[in-house]
């Protein structure tokens, strides 16, 4: 069996950077130790400061070694279907990670076909670095932070927590890059993280729900507030409690609603093949484009339940009992009542406003009596609230309003905030993908795209 020192000598022998580095790190950790007495505690604070610069120094070391290591050794490389030669001199690269900034040393290599051509670094490429600088750990670390909070924000977090010591403009454009990436192959991702989703076996339901929420433009962008859409595609048990959700946010753009209703009849498809059971229910507000886009959505299949989301049926009733001077709380609670406790209860309704409107003569309340039968006639076939909560399905579409709240409202629609489309959907697709428990792996899948291999050809 190898003692201590055994250990130690061999990793001086096949690592003697490393092996000095650690002997360094060691020695300055048992400097700060023995420093500490009763008598003299000194700062805790800046002790473990001291502590993790330390360390740091060693992670930054073993992550130079690593990359210089991840370079093949040759004169002559194949890299995206051509032929690269090694430049002659070797240069100094950085790449940020989580500890800070490393310098390493590396060959470039230039395409051979084209004169004063394009150059590749081995390194960057099998080493997966994004944008030729980020280790994807750093990277993923910043769109975390940024889908949550501003580029400055995020600098002061970093600054705090003792990480990612960049600069806010560094972590706009790493994060926009990812999220750009995310946006244009989210699809496939998407396809593959379902594949390997495993449905709870508690899940007897699936609700779709799909909502707009205006979000701010900058200027040169036609008009200063837009609508971004938001969907939500949630799982249900047996009493009609969620279990979980895929959330969804697009900016605003043509093709938005189509895009919408493909990424959620993608992963309400790869649902029903693993557990074909399972009821679907459809929940939106009275909005004609909203119920097209979910139209889309369930297009094909059999089943579907349709329902208008609850409160905002109860809402136009609260609307025109204020309108008519009547007791709002009291009326709602009777509403409640009709709808859930008889089959014919949107029809109830309908006669009930209607005879309010025959006894009132405010011109405010015959408005907002005529606006609550318009909005309860045109989606009474949606309304059958008794059958569905019979069956322990869900009546309300509350997932998809805090969907809007969560994905757009909270983090894009701060004081002074315009957006561009690019940035916007960046932002928007890092949060939505935050948001559904895919964070991890679809980072995974995300960030492995910036790793090409590199083959060589002539040593």
């Amino acid at each position: 069996m190898h003692t201590k020192i055994d250990r130690l000598l061999e990793l001086l022998e096949s690592n003697p950077e490393i092996a000095d580095a650690l002997l360094e790190a060691g020695e300055e950790l048992a400097r700060v130790v023995n420093d500490v007495t009763p008598e003299r505690p000194g700062d805790l604070g800046e002790i473990e400061e001291r502590i993790e610069r330390t360390v740091d120094e060693v992670a930054r070391l073993a992550v130079r070694k690593v990359l210089q290591r991840m370079a093949p050794v040759a004169s002559l490389v194949e890299h995206d279907g051509r032929l690269w030669r090694r430049v002659k001199d070797a240069t100094l690269g950085t790449c940020f990670s989580r500890r800070g900034p490393v310098e390493f040393e590396r060959h470039l290599y230039r395409d051979v076909s084209r004169r004063n051509g394009p150059t590749i670094a081995p390194a960057e490429q099998v080493g997966g670095l994004i944008d030729g600088r980020w280790t994807p750990k750093a990277a993923e670390a910043v769109c975390d932070l940024l889908q949550k909070e501003t580029a400055r924000e995020a600098e002061t977090t970093s600054v705090r927590l003792g990480i990612l010591p960049y600069s806010a403009a560094a972590f706009g454009r790493v994060a926009e890059l990812v999220g750009t990436e995310w946006d244009e192959h989210r699809a496939g991702i998407e396809n593959d993280l379902m594949a390997s989703y495993e449905v709870s076996p508690e899940t007897v339901a699936v609700s779709l729900a799909a909502d707009r929420v205006s979000v701010p433009m900058r200027a040169r962008v036609e008009g200063k507030f837009r609508m971004a859409y938001c969907g939500v595609v949630t799982m249900h048990d047996k009493d009609g409690e969620p279990l979980d959700s895929f959330r969804y946010g697009w900016m605003p753009k043509p093709s938005v609603s189509e895009n919408l209703a493909d990424a959620m009849r993608g992963d309400l498809n790869a649902l029903m093949k693993k557990r074909p059971n399972l009821r679907i229910v459809v929940l939106s507000d009275g909005a004609h484009e909203m119920k097209g886009l979910l139209e889309q959505a369930v297009e094909g299949l059999d089943g579907v339940e349709r329902a208008l989301d609850f409160w905002h049926a109860v809402e136009h009733i609260a609307a025109v009992a204020r309108a008519l001077g009547l007791d709002a709380k009291e009326e709602v609670r009777t509403a409640k009542a009709t709808l859930l406790e008889h089959d014919d209860g949107a029809e109830r309704l309908v006669q009930r406003v209607a005879g309010w409107g025959k006894r009132t003569r405010r011109r405010e309340g015959k408005e907002e009596v005529r606006k609550a039968l318009t909005y309860l006639q045109n989606n009474a076939d949606r309304m059958s609230y008794r059958r569905l909560r019979d069956a322990n399905l869900p009546i309300g579409s509350g997932h998809v309003e805090a969907t809007c709240k969560t994905l757009v409202s909270v983090r894009m629609k701060r004081a002074g905030a315009q957006w561009s489309m690019v940035g916007g959907q960046a932002i928007l697709g890092l949060r939505s993908l935050a948001r559904s428990s895919r964070w991890d792996g679809g980072m995974k899948q995300l960030l492995g795209r910036w790793v090409k291999p590199v083959t060589v050809r002539a040593t």
